[in-house]
């Protein structure tokens, strides 16, 4: 429904550029039915058998305004071991623009659905047919206004981003504090001029985040204003530098107590809070901050930064690498140091797909999870944030990524590589204060076998590791392959296999897969 509506108010504000849009627009609904086999080699070969039965749609827009991309699938799997229970699954990415006044306003607009660990502290499970432990699907979509303008030598941009996460499927193992849902919220705007008409450039900026969060009724408001300098060294490096001053606060209500001091659950297992009582103070950060570093760009397709300095009462360092070898081959590094709500992690890195994307689905386990590739342009990945756990507290994240796309000829290639240390700073209901390490690297590959055959694959790789007693470390694999074939323009079929593994302190799960469907196209 999230995803319907998105795209349906993307191609009604498209109609201002009705004739190229539509010209470019391509919708394609299908039903799919299939049947998968898994043998779980961990349990003494627990051979599962079950049918599925999808409805989907594919859709993408292009035109001299609109830029749209949206895929959704609503799956329903029926076991036929009456003792498990059937289940149904919703997966799909949108992400679309429209340029409501060219060259200077735009309107964009994102949607997900996914799934996603629950609890940071517990095991996943990687099951194909998914016994619910400790994953939830996870539902979320932004909408705003950027704006980009020049007047004279000054430069001008501003943006508002607003978005809405929601996690269902029920709670964590062990765990009443579990996230529900959050409204978030971004401004921005920068004021500066490029080196030119002075010896060096300068910009003005400032930014306003805001998070309301179910969980507690907590509230987290973080913004800062800064001043940065540009002085060119040679026509290819530039020295930059910059500071200002930042603030960060979070509150939370206190739980509700019963008169033996425990917390009150309400009928779903999460803890309530006193609406009785205000909020109270759980982080409170407000400094300065400053960095220094360099920029190099020799040419159009190559920009690298890097910069070093203190940010949120430490050492940080932060880069970022951009290398477009060749129209269809693209290098995108980043090392990133943010102060983050789970929904503000979510809704950047969903403001950052690319609206022409592809996001792979492996055959067995449902939709992607990770990277959103783009042929050409920057390809964020998604692994780390919906794979660390939905976290209600605030926390510090350092990280870095990697990603490469390329397209010769019959083949496509993508590649993805991250890393991302938590470090929780505003503990939830007097929880003490911890850490969380997580680590991915994600390959895809498709090729054209012949005019109306493809083969797909896709090979994930993922470590876990949560400081907090009683927490494991996993790491997970997972392997699929598949064939399609068009025996019509309405009529195609797929055969895949696959390979998912998992491990931890207390817990081995090791599957094999093998799937057979055919889908409709109308």
């Amino acid at each position: 429904m999230v995803l319907r509506f998105c795209a349906g108010a993307l191609l009604l504000l498209g109609l201002g550029d009705a004739a190229p849009v539509l010209a470019r627009t391509t919708v394609a609904p299908y039903l799919e039915v299939g049947q998968v086999v898994t043998d779980e080699f961990s349990a003494g070969h627990d051979v599962l058998t079950y049918s599925l039965a999808a409805v989907g749609a594919e859709l993408r827009a292009t035109g001299r305004r609109t830029s749209l991309t949206a895929s959704y699938r609503y799956e329903h799997r029926l076991t036929w071991d009456h003792a498990r229970a059937q289940e149904s699954r919703s997966s799909g990415a949108l992400r679309g623009q429209w340029a409501a006044i060219p060259g200077w306003l735009n309107l964009e607009a994102g949607a997900l659905a996914s799934r996603a660990r629950i609890n940071p502290q517990g095991l996943a499970d990687v099951s194909p047919f998914g016994k619910g432990r400790n994953t939830g699907q996870i539902y979320a979509l932004y909408a705003g206004p950027s704006l980009a303008r020049s007047m004279g030598a000054v430069d001008i941009q501003a943006a508002y981003r607003i978005g809405y996460s929601k996690l269902d499927q029920g709670r964590g193992p062990g765990n009443s504090l579990t996230y529900d849902q959050s409204i978030d919220q971004d401004a921005s705007a920068s004021l500066g001029m490029r080196p030119g008409l002075l010896p060096f450039g300068w910009t003005i900026s400032a930014d306003y985040r805001r998070s309301n969060q179910d969980l507690l009724d907590l509230r987290y408001d973080q913004g800062f204003v800064r001043a940065d300098l540009i002085l060119p060294v040679t026509a290819a490096l530039a020295l930059t530098g910059g500071g200002g001053v930042q603030r960060v606060q979070a509150r939370s209500r206190p739980l509700l107590l019963d008169t033996t001091g425990r917390p009150v659950l309400a009928e779903n297992g999460q803890v309530q809070v006193d609406p009785n009582q205000p909020r109270r103070l759980t982080y409170d950060l407000d400094d300065l901050f400053w960095d220094v570093g360099l920029t190099w760009a020799p040419s159009a397709r190559v920009r690298l930064e890097v910069r070093t300095g203190r940010t949120y009462g430490s050492q940080t360092y932060q880069a970022a690498l951009r290398w477009q070898s060749s129209p269809s081959s693209f290098v995108q590094a980043e090392l990133t140091d943010e102060v983050d709500s789970f929904g503000q992690e979510l809704g950047r890195g969903l403001a950052q797909i690319p609206t022409q994307f592809q996001i792979g689905r492996n055959s067995f386990s449902g939709p992607g999870q990770g990277c959103a590739f783009s042929f050409g342009q920057y390809s964020p990945c998604l692994n780390q944030t919906l794979g660390s756990g939905v976290s209600g507290a605030l926390y510090r994240n350092r990280g870095g990524s990697l990603s490469w796309t390329r397209q010769s000829g019959r083949a496509s290639l993508g590649f993805g590589l991250g890393y991302r240390h938590r470090h929780f700073i505003a503990p939830l209901a007097g929880l003490p204060q911890s850490h969380s390490k997580s680590g991915y690297a994600q390959a895809q590959l498709g090729y054209e076998l012949a005019p109306r055959t493809r083969l797909s694959s896709d090979l994930t790789v993922s470590v876990f590791d949560d400081a907090r007693p009683g927490s494991n470390r996993q790491s997970a694999i997972s392997f699929d392959t598949a064939l399609t074939h068009d025996f019509s323009r309405a009529l195609s079929g797929n055969l895949g296999v696959g390979l998912d593994a998992i491990d931890s302190q207390d817990d081995t799960q090791f599957f094999g897969n093998a799937a057979a469907s055919l889908r409709y196209r109308f």
